[in-house]
């Protein structure tokens, strides 16, 4: 049995469910200036100007009386210093020209353009482990956030119960990213104990957001609130505005699972091949499905809800499709969603046509039109596509959209 072997496969199934394998490289090798190869680290997962480095570390212990002994501790401290330096490795992957083309866990390539990754996160798991097996929830890292005078990247210490756990909570790569920044600063102020466990700390980033506010600005510690049972209510309550979120996530998955799959679409396309990739290419996916991945769980939230609006306006109005956008703050993308009764085959024009207008009535660059059709059979959308914007090319020569109805469908900025 390989055991480190082993956990890095658990957290890179972790890492593919969560963040998607599109993003999640495991074991990418560079060249050292001698010749010898050599890892960069276990586990990157790479989105847009981000990069998550991931280091796992196992260590077999002895327990005695069911609790880990000092000189146990000072064995797992010993290996988790062992894995901070193996983090140098990716500082010397970066220098490295041969560092360019990863392989994700679709076993897809993808190039790695190093000059477009502004923020780098450091992430050590730790798994001790015994002989009767895992130390699950028995084993916490007495510090979480290495937070150093002078340090610039941030380092945080998970065990693997407390990176499973919290993946699970903050479930997609932003989400999670975001969490990792404000636990960096909460802890750089020194407003945590260096110990807290950071699932209680996601339950107060999510639910205390008043508190932690009212922290900074006064600079006092914070503690552990002691409300498990409200935060367990509202949890749920969360999980439940959260539901139909995950058809975003599932139309990912559809979309790398369709790569090369012919399906009939309008011939019209052709016309307008210069503004699209093929239709099901890999080429398509790599310009579609990070913009759909950078959406953190509560814009996925208004993305569904918006389009299940239309789908129950489609299913009662007289016209055949129904349709309106989001837009977010900071995005140079908006948004689509189109709802029709009509068959796949005889929309996509119209998609086209529509969402070239979006982006020109809102200075938008592109807009993701997410779709779904003959929605009185099924409300799950089908397909997406991505118009970029041309201001030489009126899109609204093609299909039979008409413009007059453009001002009367619901658009929000959020």
């Amino acid at each position: 049995m390989n055991r480190g072997n082993d956990i890095e496969s658990i957290v890179q199934d972790i890492c593919n469910l969560r963040f998607f394998a599109d993003f999640t490289y495991r074991s990418p090798k560079y060249k050292k200036a001698d010749g010898q190869e050599k890892e960069a680290a276990d586990i990157l997962v790479i989105l847009d100007s981000k990069i998550l480095v991931i280091q796992i570390k196992t260590k077999k212990v002895k327990m005695e009386g069911g609790v880990l002994g000092e000189i146990e501790m000072r064995r797992i401290t010993s290996t988790m210093e062992k894995g901070i330096r193996q983090f140098r490795a990716l500082a010397e992957a970066l220098q490295r020209p041969d560092f360019n083309i990863l392989v994700n866990s679709r076993g897809v390539k993808i190039e790695f353009k190093r000059e477009s990754i502004k923020d780098i996160i450091l992430l050590l798991i730790m798994d001790p482990f015994c002989e009767d097996g895992d130390l699950g929830q028995l084993f916490r890292p007495s510090r979480t956030c290495m937070v150093e005078e002078g340090a610039e990247i941030p380092l945080h210490i998970f065990s693997l119960h407390q990176f499973h756990v919290l993946a699970s909570l903050a479930d997609t790569l932003p989400d999670f990213l975001q969490f990792l920044e404000v636990s960096w600063a909460l802890h750089s102020l020194k407003l945590l104990k260096p110990s807290i466990d950071p699932v209680d700390e996601w339950k107060m980033q999510t639910f205390e957001k008043q508190i932690i506010s009212s922290a900074v600005k006064s600079m006092e510690p914070l503690g552990i609130l002691g409300r498990e049972e409200e935060h367990s209510n509202l949890l749920m309550l969360l999980e439940e505005k959260e539901k139909n979120s995950y058809l975003i996530d599932i139309l990912i998955e559809n979309l790398s699972n369709g790569v090369g799959k012919n399906w009939k679409i309008d011939s019209r396309l052709d016309k307008i091949a210069n503004l699209v990739e093929p239709p099901n290419s890999q080429a398509a996916n790599n310009a579609l499905i990070p913009l759909l991945a950078r959406l953190k769980r509560s814009y996925r939230v208004e993305v569904i809800k918006c389009y299940l609006e239309k789908v129950a306006r489609c299913r009662t109005m007289p016209k055949e499709s129904s349709f309106g956008g989001v837009i977010f703050e900071g995005f140079e993308e908006g948004y689509l969603l189109f709802a029709s009764r009509r068959d796949f085959e005889v929309v996509h024009m119209d998609i086209m046509a529509i969402g070239w207008e979006f982006c020109r009535k809102n200075k938008l660059k592109k807009s993701i039109c997410i779709f779904g059709c003959k929605v009185d059979e099924c409300d799950q959308p089908l397909g997406v596509l991505m118009i970029e914007f041309e201001n030489d090319l009126n899109l609204l020569n093609f299909g039979d959209f008409d413009p007059q109805l453009f001002d009367a469908q619901e658009y929000r900025t959020i």
